[in-house]
Order: C-alpha cells, then structure tokens, then sequence
C-alpha cells in the first residue's frame, strides 16, 4: 500500500511538471485513483474473509474472488482512461 501512495505522488509530480495541470484534472485523478485503493481494500478483506470462513476450495468462492477482483481491473482501467483523456487533452492544448 505504500508503494501505491509514492507511486502516486510520484506520478502527480512528475505530471504537474511536465503537463501542468488544472486544479480539476488533478481532483479526477486523485478520485480515481482512491477509487482503486478501495476497491482494491474492499477485494483483500473479502478475500481474506473467505478464507477465514471456508479455508476447502470449493468453485463459488473461486468465483466470487474472480469477481472482486475484477472491480479492482475495472477501477484501473476507469484511472488509464483518465489519464490518456487528460494526457490528449494537454497535448491538444499544446497544439492549439
């Protein structure tokens, strides 16, 4: 998790220099990207909490982590579009 929160910062800062952004596209950004940090939370702790509760394999937990996991697939691909949106964005700012 803190990997993530110094990616991120990483990321912010190096964007902000070399595409300065506006105060709303950094918000979409952090917004996103929570929403994966929850997701991603909210898919561990259901995890673990399956394997508490039934530590036998059996196919329905199989797929209900296949399924958790994949909001956390879908929130990363809501954060790329964003990022390709607003990296278009500021490169056909740049152009005009």
């Amino acid at each position: 998790m803190r990997l993530q929160v110094w990616a991120l910062s990483f990321y912010v800062l190096f964007t902000w220099f070399v595409w300065p952004l506006t105060e709303t596209e950094i918000h979409f950004l952090a917004l996103s990207y929570t929403l994966i940090i929850v997701t991603e939370l909210q898919n561990t702790s259901f995890e673990h909490a399956l394997d508490r509760l039934l530590p036998e394999l059996h196919d329905d937990i199989g797929a209900s982590k296949d399924i958790a996991a994949t909001a956390v697939l879908t929130a990363g691909l809501l954060c790329s579009s964003w990022c390709l949106s607003l990296a278009s964005l500021v490169s056909h700012s740049d152009s005009i």
